[in-house]
């Protein structure tokens, strides 16, 4: 695989990662202290069954932006596929994930074990992964902001250690407790943002949606981010 290639694929894997860390949902209104949070963070995720949204996605603060649908079921299964303006397809069963790239004939693949069976942000564990590895605070004090048509919570975090994943993360929590936006930086210092423009929750998902039918003629390549 070229050079060009793989900065495609690595920098696919960044914005996949920060989906996985931040697709959780929580409700933290009424609530002072990061303990309280955690607690609320915990119910309200014991109560998500599945969820689907259209989300837009952002790599770099010049990328372009890219519009897709976002599908998750517990434990640990989810779909995203971008449209526009270039289809990519990820998706996993909880057991293998597959990041399909249509115009480069490529399906990159990770079985996900050892460090790359994190189980982030798509179950209750996760939650717990989420705030010891990462320390979070309102950014702008306790206040409701306006974000396209939600109503809005910011938050901030910062990693408690270089393993976290990235340097910094950014998210937007709406008036009913759901994550709407998201936006980290990686390790290398790059950005990559998401946000929903709606969402629905507890929809019965299919397992048949996350499984992976692999497409003739392509190149795979086995394990790529270990």
């Amino acid at each position: 695989m070229n050079k060009k290639n793989r900065l495609i694929l690595n920098f696919g894997f960044s914005a996949i990662l920060l989906i996985l860390v931040l697709s959780i949902t929580f409700s933290l209104f009424g609530q002072d202290t990061t303990n309280d949070l955690v607690k609320f963070i915990k119910n309200r995720y014991s109560n998500i069954k599945d969820y689907q949204g259209n989300i837009i996605l952002q790599q770099g603060d010049k990328g372009a932006l890219q519009n897709g649908e976002m599908l998750y079921k517990y434990p640990g299964k989810f779909k995203v596929t971008i449209n526009t303006p270039e289809k990519k397809i990820y998706v996993s069963d909880g057991k293998t994930l597959f990041i399909y790239y249509p115009a480069l004939s490529i399906v990159a693949t990770q079985q996900l074990r050892g460090k790359a069976s994190l189980p982030y942000g798509q179950s209750k564990e996760t939650v717990d992964y989420l705030f010891d590895a990462y320390t979070f605070n309102f950014t702008e004090g306790k206040a409701l902001y306006t974000f396209n048509n939600f109503k809005v919570y910011k938050l901030k975090g910062w990693p408690k250690r270089y393993e976290a994943g990235f340097k910094s993360l950014e998210i937007y929590v709406d008036d009913t407790g759901f994550i709407v936006y998201q936006s980290a930086v990686t390790l290398e210092g790059k950005v990559v943002r998401y946000y929903f423009t709606s969402y629905k929750t507890n929809v019965d998902l299919s397992d048949l949606l996350f499984n992976f039918d692999m497409p003739d003629n392509v190149q795979v390549l086995e394990n790529i981010f270990e």
